[in-house]
């Protein structure tokens, strides 16, 4: 059982909104076959997703998952459990009403992460969205243990598959939300803004995300955020990619134009 030390402290996870295709993610046909069934069940979409959720971590590993939709006046509705994970559900809550960076990344279907822990026992939070709209946004938030941070990575990689699973099998869902996102996608990534163009340049000098965010004066939160719309950019899935790109383009930033903090 995983045991909270104090001087343990929770550090946020970078994952793309398709990770689960991520050439080192290996799955079992079996288990893929099982998800497709649950996806196309006629299940309610709360319900579903924690099938989905269940079905890609094995009970060894998960320790809860909850389900949390908020409307657009802002009311909040979470899925039945039986004994609600807390700690989960507050961090959950914050994220979906706390911050508007976080929201908006949840709504474009970027998962939000953290870990904390040692290696041999390591716990994770996850939130992935699991509906295409911005009203009611819809996500599963899923506590788990790994083995360390690597290990971290890898189960939220593949818990990206949930909501690809899930527009799949309901493609009406993601039809009425078309509109939506190609208003978001228009928007972000038809040049890049001088703080993403900050963050880039900062990225190839090999700056992590907690650097980058002290010497700008913003949240990681912000920082992820704007790193998946300097992706989206560029037509690229990492870091290394965008500062190739860039370089291939001219649109890095001299290095006496960095904040230093």
């Amino acid at each position: 059982m995983f045991v909270e030390r104090r001087a343990s402290a929770w550090r946020s996870i970078d994952v793309e909104v398709d990770a689960w295709r991520r050439e080192d993610t290996i799955w079992d046909r079996d288990v893929l076959f099982a998800l497709l069934e649950t996806a196309g069940s006629n299940a309610a979409p709360f319900s579903s997703a924690k099938t989905l959720v269940r079905r890609i971590v094995p009970s060894s590993r998960l320790h809860s998952a909850e389900t949390v939709g908020v409307s657009a006046q802002g009311s909040l509705r979470r899925g039945s459990t039986d004994s609600p994970d807390v700690e989960l559900l507050a961090w959950a809550v914050g994220c979906l009403w706390g911050q508007d960076t976080v929201a908006s990344a949840l709504i474009q279907g970027i998962p939000i992460a953290r870990y904390r822990g040692q290696d041999g026992s390591t716990n994770v939070h996850a939130i992935l969205p699991i509906s295409r709209a911005s009203a009611p946004l819809e996500v599963v938030a899923v506590s788990l243990e790994a083995l360390d941070a690597e290990d971290a990575i890898g189960w939220v990689s593949r818990l990206t598959l949930v909501r690809h699973l899930w527009s799949t099998a309901h493609p009406e869902s993601a039809a009425d939300d078309l509109d939506f996102a190609d208003d978001v996608g228009d928007d972000d990534v038809a040049v890049l803004t001088p703080r993403q163009q900050v963050i880039l340049k900062a990225m190839s000098l090999g700056r992590t995300n907690g650097q980058i965010a002290r010497s700008i004066g913003f949240s990681e939160s912000t920082v992820r955020v704007e790193s998946m719309a300097i992706y989206r950019y560029f037509g690229v899935h990492s870091r290394l990619e965008a500062v190739a790109a860039a370089r291939l383009t001219g649109e890095l930033l001299a290095p006496e134009d960095i904040p230093h903090g």
